[in-house]
Order: structure tokens, then sequence, then C-alpha cells
């Protein structure tokens, strides 16, 4: 109908995520994301999946299955992450978890001058 000239182009929408580049190395980003879903059919509960990854090497450092998404499963996953792995520089996590949207970083301390 668009090629017979009885209907205009459509509209794109909002670009719903910007594409960004990925961080040079490991450890400089570290997201972490959960999803409820039933991720064990006849379980009787829908537990929540967390994902800690890597974002330079999209490598999953930690899936952790838990009844709530919450602070503690999110501790528990980073303690494990760092027990493997070592210290990441920034943590993101989305708007859906306990901390809200936000990037922490862990800087080194300045030495005393």
């Amino acid at each position: 109908m668009q090629t017979a000239g009885l209907l205009g182009k459509r509209k794109r929408g909002r670009v719903h995520r910007r594409e960004r580049e990925r961080r040079p190395m490991r450890g400089m980003l570290l997201p972490v994301d959960g999803s409820p879903r039933d991720w064990i059919p006849g379980l009787g509960w829908q537990p929540d999946l967390i994902a800690l990854l890597d974002d330079a090497a999209n490598e999953v450092y930690e899936a952790i299955l838990c009844e709530e998404e919450g602070t503690k499963a999110i501790l528990s996953g980073l303690r494990s992450v760092i027990e493997k792995e070592a210290l990441f520089c920034s943590l993101y996590t989305d708007p859906g978890q306990p901390t809200g949207a936000a990037i922490f970083s862990i800087r080194p301390r300045r030495e005393k001058r």
C-alpha cells in the first residue's frame, strides 16, 4: 500500500535503549539485573534470577535464584564476584532494583600530603 501511494511511511517512535560502547577492560563496569519468571516450572513459586555481568567481556560472573530481588541477594552475589574475580570499578543497577538506577564507583584513596 505504501508503494502504491495509499499509505505514508510511519514515523518511528522513541528509541527504547541507547547503544553505547562497552568498557574497554574487564572489571570496569559490573551491571546487575534481576528478572522474576517461572524459571523452574512446577516449583510452586516464581524465583527471581539475579545476574551480575562483566560489561567488557559480556560474561556472566554470577547468577542467583532467590525468593526476592533485594539488597541481601545482590550483596551475596557481589561478595561471590569479589572472591572469585577481584574488585570492580563501577556497579550499575537498574530502576527496578532496591537501590534504584545508579552507578556506584570505587575509587582508590588518595594519599594524604
